[in-house]
């Protein structure tokens, strides 16, 4: 399959900032903190002369129903920045969406890790004061684009086709059964692995399912996909880590488990045997903003990923205090 040079969709390295004269914020689902904060950040942006609006995000696990952030994008003015109050589910929920494309994302953490946002609610001024003032950085990270297709009466048909930010996965459902799961790369099989699922996954997607299911963590530079079972039979699939134009397809075959597609851990689509998942990257590639200096081992060290740090607990045995984001509960991590 040709693959465009990932190179014209968005460099590696931070692009130049733009001045932000306009502005969408959006709103995690169903809080009122982030709702009432959402206003402030609002008016606080029309006095600066940003023309701003907000919308509160939706919190369906349909991917077939549309997201209002979707509708707004759609219907509206393209704006400068996205702003995002919520925690890692919101800013997947919202990156997810085609008609965000390459509108840079900056989340204000109200979840708990927030490992994809840099403001949090006590300093928001202060980092949307930095925005405004181009003292940022946009960096650019893989999505993957999904394709379900079913043999029907007339031949193969695509069901279903969209994108995620983090990670597909292809796991079993209420009963304790292994699943029977074809994985090609490129075409070439594999074979069978018999699994509680599967899961393709993006470089900065390393750090959700697929590390707590003993896979890799992937530096958002190293452009790949990365390929994990979940509790495989006898451990005979170990994690793979695949260059980023390949092409990864799953097949479930005859299993006694019913099966379902979820995407970034939010929403999800029943799957039967012989269904084709293919899995390669989304063309363009997202975009975030950056504040400050922090690499990405900090950000790794600082969210409890490395060392011996609790990341709700605001301290590091190691290092000391660091600072985090205010805990409230996520909406999917």
């Amino acid at each position: 399959m040709p693959h465009s040079d990932p190179n014209e969709n968005c460099d590696v390295t931070p692009a130049r900032p733009v001045p932000v004269r306009s502005a969408l914020i959006v709103t995690k689902a169903r809080n009122d903190n982030a709702h009432q904060l959402g206003e402030k950040v609002r008016r606080y942006l029309m006095e600066q002369h940003v023309e701003a609006s907000c919308v509160e995000n939706s919190q369906h696990t349909d991917p077939t129903l549309e997201s209002p952030v979707a509708r707004v994008l759609r219907n509206g003015p393209r704006p400068d920045c996205i702003i995002v109050l919520g925690g890692d589910g919101t800013m997947l929920s919202v990156a997810r969406q085609p008609e965000v494309e390459q509108i840079p994302l900056i989340g204000l953490n109200f979840g708990k890790i927030g490992f994809l946002t840099d403001l949090c609610p006590e300093s928001w001024r202060d980092g949307l004061g930095a925005l405004l003032a181009g003292k940022y950085d946009v960096f650019c990270a893989m999505a993957l684009m999904v394709e379900v297709f079913r043999s029907t009466a007339n031949g193969e048909t695509k069901v279903w086709a969209g994108r995620v930010v983090n990670d597909v996965v292809i796991n079993r459902g209420k009963l304790a059964r292994l699943a029977n799961l074809e994985v090609l790369v490129d075409d070439f099989s594999l074979d069978c692995v018999r699994a509680d699922g599967v899961m393709v996954s993006t470089p900065q997607g390393t750090t959700g399912y697929a590390v707590s299911a003993a896979g890799p963590l992937v530096h958002p530079r190293v452009e790949s996909l990365t390929v994990t079972a979940i509790c495989a039979f006898l451990n005979r699939f170990p994690p793979m880590v695949l260059p980023a134009d390949a092409t990864v397809t799953i097949i479930p075959r005859q299993s006694p488990a019913d099966l379902y597609l979820t995407l970034d851990g939010q929403e999800g689509l029943p799957l039967e045997e012989g269904d084709r998942i293919v899995v390669s990257r989304a063309v363009p590639d997202l975009a975030f903003v950056r504040l400050g200096e922090e690499s990405y081992f900090q950000r790794l060290i600082g969210k409890g990923f490395l060392g011996n740090v609790d990341p709700t607990s605001g301290r590091s045995s190691c290092t000391g205090v660091f600072t985090t984001e205010d805990a409230e509960s996520d909406d999917a991590e």
